[in-house]
């Protein structure tokens, strides 16, 4: 594989010096001659290699490493790549989607109609349009109620988008609707069909849907032609998702193109958004343990910031939540505990919110299935003497519980108390509102 990845970055390298500039790479025939090239090398390669998907995408991915390609500048190397790894992308079947590792993440190749008409906002717009019920029964067919609560539904279906998404890359390349149905050309300039691209999306979302949940989806009264574009998208969803190899590959690098293209988690965690869904969920006209049960599905455990959690909620209301959360989540509850370590351990290193109440849910839940958050549970109640007892793991956060449990036991003085104090201050690693309450205690 590294002979082959060789081979071509000297050929690309060889047809790189022969142009000046991007400029003169797009000038007159040179681009449709150059192309045409670039074809002719790939498919020679192919034939005579006989690779699989898998090898080609590993291929693609050294190619992309030895040619030093920058994804962030636009210059010829990155030119000749981009068409390159198109003219691979367009043999039947495809190995659609192809993948660079850039900055120790796996970027997926995009289709050329997506990026050149940068057409992600219509994407964007044209999935948020789909069923929010169908989405929620492919979420729950994919992933476990255990991660979805841990990383919240919101997140996931995110990911969901971006899986359609790589989906419809290699239905652009076998042209499951062909692309003369895709693009038209309009006063000599080519444009996009949306409404048949809109299409597109739609009976690829119907395949996933019918794929995971083995319901049938409806389109409404579709012409013969769409009929049978909808049975060629289900045969295709079928045949790809099939190879349980390719499937995780797909959710995977969906994950990875999420991270790096919109980042929902991120989004999930600012005080802002929480406050607004907060804001939202107390206006419905159910119980406080419904609506806390809504935003933590929304938001998911992991993302939730206690500070702004119980400026809406009670830590009673979180405490009798507990024992409904446990008995609702079947599959994967070891992901359920780690969510709720996540946000126990945040709530902990805040003693502020502490209401001076037992919380005997959360005692036992501590007690059963997170014992590793006993000492933090210990101080946040205000239980020094008892959490110094503790056998205690070192980090920055423990050290600084200590030094406060030991001031305010009178073990040490108010002057070597703040003289420690300044330098856990300097420390990145440190828990803000653990800083905060101990300089205010």
């Amino acid at each position: 594989m590294q002979d082959l990845a060789i081979k071509v970055v000297k050929f690309l390298k060889a047809e790189e010096e022969k142009f000046q500039s991007i400029e003169e790479v797009f000038k007159e025939n040179n681009f449709y001659e150059e192309k045409l090239k670039i074809v002719r090398f790939i498919n020679d390669l192919m034939n005579k290699n006989k690779l699989s998907r898998w090898q080609i995408r590993k291929l693609v991915a050294e190619i992309f490493e030895k040619a030093g390609i920058n994804l962030e500048t636009d210059n010829i190397k990155k030119v000749l790549f981009l068409v390159l790894t198109n003219a691979i992308n367009e043999r039947r079947p495809s190995p659609s989607p192809l993948y660079f590792l850039y900055h120790n993440h796996k970027i997926p190749k995009r289709h050329a109609i997506i990026t050149d008409f940068n057409l992600y906002p219509f994407l964007k717009e044209k999935v948020n349009e789909l069923t929010p019920e169908k989405k929620h029964l492919i979420l729950f067919s994919i992933w476990t109620e255990g991660s979805l609560i841990k990383e919240g539904v919101s997140y996931y279906l995110s990911i969901l988008d971006y899986f359609l998404f790589l989906l419809l890359d290699r239905a652009l390349y076998e042209e499951l609707i062909s692309l003369n149905e895709i693009l038209k050309e309009k006063n000599k300039t080519l444009i996009i069909d949306e409404k048949n691209f809109a299409f597109l999306i739609n009976i690829l979302f119907n395949g996933l849907y019918q794929y995971y949940t083995g319901k049938k989806g409806t389109l409404g009264i579709l012409s013969k032609d769409k009929i049978k574009y909808l049975v060629k998208a289900k045969k295709f969803v079928k045949e790809v998702l099939s190879d349980e190899k390719e499937e995780e590959y797909l959710i995977n690098l969906a994950i990875e193109d999420e991270l790096l293209s919109e980042n929902r988690k991120k989004y999930l965690k600012q005080e802002d958004v929480q406050r607004q869904i907060f804001q939202e969920a107390k206006q419905r006209d159910v119980s406080e343990i419904d609506k806390i049960d809504a935003v933590s599905w929304l938001i998911g455990l992991e993302n939730l910031v206690p500070e702004v959690f119980f400026e809406y909620f009670s830590l009673d209301d979180f405490d009798s939540f507990i024992p409904q959360l446990e008995e609702d989540i079947a599959v994967d509850k070891e992901k359920l505990y780690e969510g709720l370590e996540i946000f126990l351990r945040k709530l902990f290193n805040n003693p502020a919110l502490y209401n001076g109440k037992s919380l005997n849910n959360i005692a036992s839940l501590i007690d059963k299935k997170i014992s590793s958050l006993k000492s933090d549970f210990i101080f946040w109640k205000g239980d020094f003497e008892n959490f110094l007892k503790q056998n205690l793991k070192e980090n920055i956060n423990s050290d600084l519980k200590k030094l406060y449990s030991k001031y305010k036991l009178g073990q040490i003085d108010r002057d070597e108390f703040k003289n420690w104090l300044t330098l856990f201050e300097a420390k990145e690693d440190i828990d803000k509102n653990l800083l905060k309450f101990v300089k205010n205690g």
